[in-house]
């Protein structure tokens, strides 16, 4: 947006700021700085970020070993459960019949169908306009033309 109004021509000044030793040093000190510059550079100009702009790569965080799931040792037929105070006990582990447990959708509650919505109650017939009444003047009825005419 700046570009299409002639601002361009700050692009130049601000090349040269950032050119500036002390202006370098201070956005090595502090990435804040680099970021409030970052987006009036891509409003001045078309062309890259400098080096100095860009900004310092993250460190990766380190991946944690996937813990790869193997039966607690202890007695044959039990496993390991943390109970709801917080300590861990032994319970049998359960048989099912095909070896596996039954996926969630078998074990799921039936979905009922929805009931029917009530039927809704039938509305009155519109209401048929009145005639004009044949007992009053025409003169009588001025204010309507009058509504128009403003």
């Amino acid at each position: 947006m700046f570009r299409e109004y002639g601002f361009g021509v700050y692009a130049e000044t601000l090349r040269g700021l950032l050119d500036d030793p002390e202006m370098r040093a201070l956005l090595a000190a502090s990435p804040q700085a680099g970021r409030l510059l970052r987006p009036l550079w891509q409003r001045l100009t078309t062309e890259e970020l400098p080096e100095v702009l860009r900004p310092p790569p993250r460190p990766r965080k380190p991946r944690q070993p996937r813990a790869s799931w193997a039966p607690a040792s202890g007695p044959p037929g039990l496993r390991r459960v943390r109970l709801p105070d917080g300590t861990r006990a032994w319970e049998p582990i359960p048989c099912y019949p095909a070896g596996e447990p039954p996926s969630r959708r078998a074990r799921a509650r039936p979905r009922l169908p929805p009931e029917p919505a009530p039927p809704r109650a039938a509305r009155p017939p519109p209401k048929a306009p009145r005639p004009p009444n044949p007992e009053r003047r025409l003169s009588d009825y001025n204010w309507i033309g009058r509504l128009f005419m403003r």
